[in-house]
């Protein structure tokens, strides 16, 4: 059983306790319970308040006491190294409800929270995800609670329990907000730089996939989170199919090539020339593996169908891993090649994104369209009789 597997049933178990009658949530939990939840960085009682708020009042709901435990999971593991904190802030310690920080009230008091909340340095009768934190949320831009957090975790600022550190070091509050709605709240699959590093970071392209590809979509060593938030974090990388179409014919093989659009989701690569099609994994790729392979396939084949028409049938082979640290686009990213070899060169695109679409041959792409040529599509022509 994973852990978030874990979590949840462990979740309903004490909602129908709560429900039944039983609100004395120390006894809610075997040994066994006790020792999951300080695994993952979290005390008995924050999880009552999620089940009590549920019972009582409809909200939230338990996928959100899933992430929000989700992003203090990862900060217990990767910036704590599973040691729990022992500093513990009180009511005390919080900026009022009143407080404001230029001008918008509330939000010194949630952004304390918030980075004690992280850290596990919440009183036990404090709660993270409360009516008022929901509400203030709710009221600038529906925000997302486990959103919020990851959001602060990137912001990167130092933790503090004041009003007068807050101040002294917020994160800047329209950039934050705006930051927050640019994407709409997409959840995209993401691994800890961490990881990288141990499997062995490099640069360029690489082909040892037996070495990367177990761990990376291993479901405990991947996980969604807030978009916005990863892509100004390069603590972590977001995981990119890559995908190169190639055409074999007897005159030849041909490779799939356009040029990106303004309509493209990432404004840092408009105008250049990629052979790679591909996006993000979200959440509605899940299937039974959860964050495993099977999701992250799933998800490959749902962006060919987005953002391309194809004719006839296709392969698909992993073949590479790409990175490259040299661009702020590339510190967050790391690209997964695939080679599609098509049945057919009747392929047209179904997005704005990607203009002048066509095929040509791999002495074009080293010699008159090189030099237009983005990053990680250069390290692919250098590259692809390897591949």
């Amino acid at each position: 059983m994973t852990w978030d597997e874990q979590f949840l049933e462990l979740f309903r178990r004490c909602v129908e306790s709560y429900r039944g009658g039983n609100k004395e949530f120390g006894s809610y939990y075997s040994s066994e319970d006790l020792a999951f939840l300080a695994s993952i960085g979290y005390k008995p009682r924050e999880l009552f308040d999620f089940v009590e708020d549920l019972v009582e009042d409809g909200a939230p709901a338990e996928s959100t006491a899933l992430l929000i435990a989700a992003v203090r999971r990862d900060y217990f593991l990767i910036k704590q190294k599973g040691i729990a904190s022992t500093h513990e802030i009180s009511r005390d310690d919080l900026p009022t409800f009143g407080d404001t920080l230029d001008d918008l009230a509330y939000f010194p008091r949630i952004l304390t929270k918030a980075r004690a909340k992280l850290r596990g340095e919440l009183d036990p009768d404090m709660m993270f995800g409360c009516g008022g934190d929901r509400k203030f949320l709710r009221d600038h831009g529906d925000i997302h609670p486990a959103d919020f957090l990851r959001h602060v975790w990137a912001s990167g600022r130092k933790t503090s329990t004041s009003l007068t550190m807050c101040a002294a070091n917020p994160p800047d509050i329209n950039q934050f907000m705006t930051t927050m709605k640019d994407y709409q709240g997409e959840q995209i699959l993401v691994v800890t730089r961490e990881l990288f590093n141990n499997l062995g970071d490099f640069q360029g392209i690489n082909t040892d996939m037996d070495r990367y590809l177990p761990s990376l979509l291993h479901p405990e060593n991947n996980f969604f989170m807030d978009r916005g938030a990863a892509e100004d974090d390069p603590s972590h990388k977001q995981l990119i199919p890559y995908c190169i179409f190639r055409y074999k014919s007897e005159q030849g093989d041909r490779y799939l090539h356009y040029t990106r659009g303004k309509a493209g989701g990432e404004s840092r690569l408009h105008a250049q020339v990629s052979i790679g099609v591909g996006g993000h994994i979200n959440p509605v790729d899940q299937r039974e593996d959860h964050l495993g392979e099977k999701t992250y396939i799933a998800g490959v084949e749902r962006e060919i169908d987005e953002e391309l028409n194809i004719a006839a049938g296709h392969t698909n082979r992993i073949v590479a891993l790409l990175n490259d640290d040299s661009n702020e686009v590339g510190k967050v990213h790391l690209g997964v090649v695939h080679m599609i070899d098509l049945e057919t060169d009747e392929v047209r695109a179904n997005e704005d994104a990607i203009a002048n679409l066509a095929f040509c041959t791999l002495d074009e792409l080293r010699g008159p369209l090189y030099d237009r040529l983005e990053t990680w599509t250069r390290f692919c022509v250098d590259a692809i009789e390897d591949l």
